[in-house]
């Protein structure tokens, strides 16, 4: 529809607000814009340096996007009309708002509780396993978390498994994949980790689980530390 009649959707369009969003040491502009189509409200993450681009993906600055993103979209929330009760992110791309919530996020968490849905689609699509200098010139966060193994990863910083540690709760797109990716073969050398999260994991039907479900099956406070064994020789 959007490409029949775009003008409608232009015309449609409109700025909530404006604000600067920390990349660690570096402030940058965000804008929060939003449509409102049949009955619904989109919002938009808005910064034309990181996402006015040819494609989605595959840039060199893609870990410095993402989690501009993530960060900007918790930063954002009092912006917003409502509050969510469940917060759904998806694969790396958004995995790091399950840590930035916890992690920077306390009080609000802790007043306004939002549980966060981490669903794994294709673990190999992991790719934002960055140089381990992005946790202090790109996420401005502390060495411990990294030391610790929570986003560790083969001595570089990896935002899915910071997903999975710090997720609430997890699904993946089908019961067998739920069960496969604690295998090596497709566990993408995160396999300990899925293993040692399978309590939180469930299949794509959880998706559609009513919030007070999924608020009554969600672990509350314990921490867990998880370090991927190394294949031999890697």
């Amino acid at each position: 529809e959007i490409r029949q009649d775009p003008e409608k959707f232009r015309n449609a369009w409109s700025t909530s607000t404006t604000a600067r969003s920390p990349v660690s040491w570096r402030s940058k502009y965000v804008g929060l814009d939003k449509i409102e189509h049949d009955g619904v409200i989109y919002y938009f993450v808005d910064n034309e340096e990181y996402f006015r681009r040819e494609g989605f993906y595959g840039y060199g600055d893609d870990a410095e996007r993402f989690s501009f993103f993530c960060r900007a979209v918790l930063n954002l929330l009092p912006a917003m009309d409502f509050w969510p009760d469940v917060i759904h992110t998806n694969d790396w791309h958004s995995g790091l708002v399950n840590v930035l919530l916890k992690l920077e996020h306390q009080a609000m968490s802790a007043t306004r509780r939002s549980v966060t849905l981490y669903t794994i689609h294709k673990s190999s699509s992991n790719q934002a396993s960055s140089r381990r200098n992005v946790m202090s010139d790109v996420l401005g966060l502390d060495w411990k978390y990294f030391n610790n193994g929570d986003l560790e990863f083969y001595d570089a910083v990896n935002f899915m498994k910071g997903g999975l540690i710090y997720a609430d709760y997890i699904s993946t797109v089908s019961k067998t994949y739920a069960k496969e990716i604690q295998y090596e073969y497709f566990g993408e050398h995160l396999t300990a980790c899925c293993a040692a999260v399978r309590t939180r994991c469930s299949a794509s039907s959880t998706a559609s689980t009513t919030t007070s479900t999924i608020r009554a099956r969600t672990r509350t406070s314990t921490r867990l530390r998880c370090h991927d064994a190394r294949p031999q020789g890697g």
